[in-house]
């Protein structure tokens, strides 16, 4: 859904108006002020009297002797510095109601960068350092307009003086906090006592991790071996029954060739020896598997052989390092 240029208008209204209040509450806040302006609720009659009364008499310096006149006075002031609003004599006599506060609050802002502007003529007059800058700038331009480039040059002279020794100065100061800094860095941070005693703990904690984790894999290891070790005794005996099959294959086949063979007992011994072929082959199959398992566990143990051993030199090293800071 799109905004029209009113609703536009009215959001770049309501966000000045916030920015100006926060402009406002800051000056006052600078100057210890007690007085607070606010848009929900909108500030009192009192407070904006007060917020006037301080800019006007405080700030500005106009002489005012009652606070009943000092709408009127606002209002002359405004004329005589001629500022770009002008309120009403129901605005000044309402500045607190919704339809006042606005225009009531563009003039407090204007009088607000007015008391800014003021405060800074002052600090500027009574700073030597700053008057001396600007007498500099009057001289190098009246010499600049004379077409006098060298005595442009000996008039930043004496400043250019002026700024180096202050330069170093600061230089020094920042040295000499800098130095301070150190100290207390120095003060603060752990003695080589206590950095090596720290080293140490850290390296006992990292061997004590080392011995667990060493531990730990010597507890893998046994069980992989005694895994291995089943795994061997079963492939022993399928290898003794594979070799018991054989032999009474040997010992049927020598008893069927003594034997006399007929048509029938051929069809039948045919059809035992496919069975026995069959199981042959089944034997076979299960021997592949088994020796594919003994492959891969063999494999398995290489790895962990490898990463123990790995942890040993970790866990040697360690101890040598632990050895020389001990020492």
């Amino acid at each position: 859904m799109k905004r029209g240029p009113g609703g536009r208008r009215r959001n770049s209204a309501c966000s000045s108006r916030l920015s100006s209040i926060s402009t406002d509450n800051a000056y006052l806040k600078e100057w210890s002020s007690p007085i607070t302006l606010t848009l929900k609720p909108l500030s009192s009659d009192k407070d904006i009297i007060q917020f006037l009364a301080f800019l006007l008499h405080d700030r500005l310096r106009y002489p005012i002797n009652d606070d009943d006149n000092l709408f009127t006075e606002l209002k002359c002031i405004t004329l005589t510095l001629k500022s770009p609003l002008h309120l009403t004599n129901s605005e000044l006599k309402n500045p607190g109601t919704p339809h006042s506060f606005p225009r009531v609050l563009a003039v407090l802002h204007w009088l607000v960068q007015l008391a800014m502007h003021n405060d800074h003529l002052l600090l500027l007059s009574s700073d030597d350092h700053a008057h001396d800058i600007l007498s500099c700038h009057k001289k190098s331009y009246g010499h600049y307009l004379n077409g006098q480039d060298d005595a442009i040059e000996r008039t930043y002279e004496p400043f250019n003086e002026i700024l180096k020794q202050e330069k170093n100065l600061l230089l020094e100061n920042v040295n000499v906090l800098l130095a301070e800094a150190n100290l207390e860095v120095m003060k603060s941070a752990p003695s080589l006592k206590e950095s090596r005693e720290n080293v140490k703990k850290e390296s006992e904690k990292d061997i004590d991790k080392f011995n667990a984790l060493i531990d730990r894999l010597q507890q893998m290891d046994a069980k992989m071996q005694m895994e291995l070790e089943d795994k061997e005794k079963e492939l022993r005996l399928k290898a003794d029954e594979r070799n018991k099959i054989c032999e009474e294959n040997e010992e049927l086949k020598k008893k069927v060739e003594e034997q006399a063979i007929n048509m029938r007992d051929a069809e039948r011994m045919k059809r035992e020896l496919q069975s026995v072929e069959r199981d042959i082959a089944d034997a076979e199959i299960e021997r592949s598997k088994w020796e594919d398992k003994c492959w891969d566990l063999d494999a398995v143990i290489g790895t962990k052989f490898k990463e123990l051993e790995a942890l040993q030199t970790e866990c040697n090293q360690a101890i040598r390092t632990y050895l020389t800071f001990c020492v």
